[in-house]
């Protein structure tokens, strides 16, 4: 792998072409932080995985070299156990929504045809703006890939439709930014979700203390969400759905006491 291909799409890890999960974040190390235990325990239930990120990630200071952080996600993905991991060549640092952004995102997802979208939320204060125009981005795609009559666009690929669009909060914060949030245990995966993370040693080198607190944090705020959930960890994730207000005749069962 040579630095001349970060400037086109690269496929990481390639066992499937369709899959039941897709995640899309910004950069690789992204969708490990927040949705990492959740997509090692669907590999671990017989679910088809795959990641997708939007740009490198690079550069970034504390590393050399592209093709580093191209290994480093590619050694994550096989951590976690996905069965597909894509680069695309979007730049890193300067990440807008924009057409041919939503373009690129929208034929990974006509191509693969993953039911379920991860996605992030969420503003990074003080940290990338990238993550927040991804959500953007990704909203987008999810739009482009159900048109018809766009086949120019993606070479004749055919319409492609999620079932629905899943995101996790990117907010530190004392409580969760949501209204209706679902809680995913992964207590069995959390330690995988970790070493997922330690392989990315140039974002988090073992000798920088600071790096080491942050993936500390990451971890301790699963333990907590847990503690909130009567389990030991939990990332939460925020589903959406048409924007109708549920109803029901019978409220107990609705809530599951009677």
């Amino acid at each position: 792998m040579t630095s001349t291909e970060t400037t086109r799409r690269i496929t990481l890890i390639e066992k499937t072409d369709e899959l039941d999960v897709l995640s899309i974040c910004a950069h690789p190390d992204d969708a490990e932080i927040y949705c990492g235990g959740t997509l090692a325990k669907l590999v671990k239930l017989g679910y088809k995985v795959g990641m997708c990120e939007l740009t490198d990630g690079e550069p970034t200071p504390l590393n050399d070299t592209p093709d580093r952080r191209l290994e480093e996600a590619r050694l994550s993905g096989e951590t976690l156990g996905v069965h597909y991991r894509v680069i695309l060549p979007l730049p890193n640092r300067r990440l807008f929504d924009n057409f041919d952004a939503r373009i690129k995102a929208a034929r990974i997802i006509r191509e693969t045809k993953p039911k379920v979208i991860f996605s992030v939320s969420g503003l990074t204060s003080m940290a990338s703006p990238d993550h927040y125009q991804a959500q953007f981005i990704i909203e987008g795609a999810v739009f482009y890939a159900r048109l018809s009559k766009w086949e120019h666009y993606f070479d004749g690929l055919p319409t492609w439709r999620i079932k629905k669009l899943v995101r996790f909060p990117m907010e530190w914060g004392i409580r969760p930014q949501f209204e209706i949030a679902v809680a995913v245990d992964i207590s069995e995966t959390l330690s995988q979700k970790m070493e997922s993370l330690r392989k990315y040693e140039s974002q988090f080198p073992k000798d920088d203390a600071r790096k080491q607190a942050f993936l500390k944090r990451v971890e301790l705020r699963n333990r907590y969400w847990g503690t909130l959930a009567a389990t030991e960890a939990v990332e939460l994730c925020e589903i959406t759905r048409e924007p109708v207000i549920p109803k029901t005749d019978d409220l107990l069962s609705y809530l599951e006491l009677s």
